[in-house]
C-alpha cells in the first residue's frame, strides 16, 4: 500500500511517498522531489491554495497506487485564527482531493504518531533513512505519518 505524507506550511509542503514491502516501510522519493514551494507571483492565498490542489492533483496522478494521504498537523498554537489559517486551508486541500479521488485522509499530531517533535527526526530516520535533500524537521513530519498508516 502506498501513502502520501505531507506537512504544510505557510511557505512550502513537504510530501512523501512510502510504501510497506514485506516488513519494511521504504520512502519511494528518499533520493527524489519532495517539497513545493509556492510560486512568488501567487499573491493572493485563493491563488495559492489553487496552485496546491493542482500540484496535489499531479503527485497523485503521478501515483495512482495511492491509497491513503496522512497529514502531519499543526499543534500546540496559538488559538488566534490567523496563525493557523493559511496551513489549514493547505490541510483542508489535502482532505479535499482525497475525498474527490476515493483516498482515506488522516490527520495526526505526534501523540497519534508515537513521538515528539524533538524526536521525529530519529524516528523517521529509524524505519527510511532521510532523504538526499531538502532534510528537516518538516520532512521527517510528512514521513512520520505515512509511518503511521503502515505501521
Amino acid at each position: 500500500m502506498k501513502v502520501l505524507g505531507i506537512r504544510n506550511s505557510p511557505t512550502e509542503i513537504r510530501f512523501a511517498l512510502s510504501e510497506k514491502t514485506g516488513n519494511n516501510i521504504v520512502l519511494l522519493n528518499i533520493n527524489s522531489e519532495n517539497k513545493l514551494i509556492f510560486p512568488k507571483h501567487l499573491n493572493s492565498l485563493s491563488q495559492k491554495v489553487g496552485w496546491l490542489y493542482q500540484e496535489f492533483e499531479n503527485i497523485i496522478s503521478n501515483n495512482p497506487d495511492i491509497k491513503k494521504i496522512a497529514i502531519k498537523q499543526n499543534e500546540n498554537v496559538s488559538t488566534k485564527y490567523s496563525t493557523v489559517q493559511e496551513t489549514a486551508f493547505y490541510d483542508a486541500i489535502a482532505h479535499l482531493i482525497g475525498n474527490n479521488k476515493g483516498i482515506l485522509v488522516n490527520s495526526y499530531v505526534y501523540n497519534n504518531i508515537g513521538t515528539k517533535s524533538k524526536e521525529v527526526k530519529t524516528f523517521s530516520e529509524s524505519f527510511v533513512g532521510k532523504t538526499t535533500k531538502n532534510w528537516n524537521t518538516a520532512m521527517a513530519d510528512a514521513i512520520a505519518a505515512t509511518i503511521k498508516e503502515l505501521k
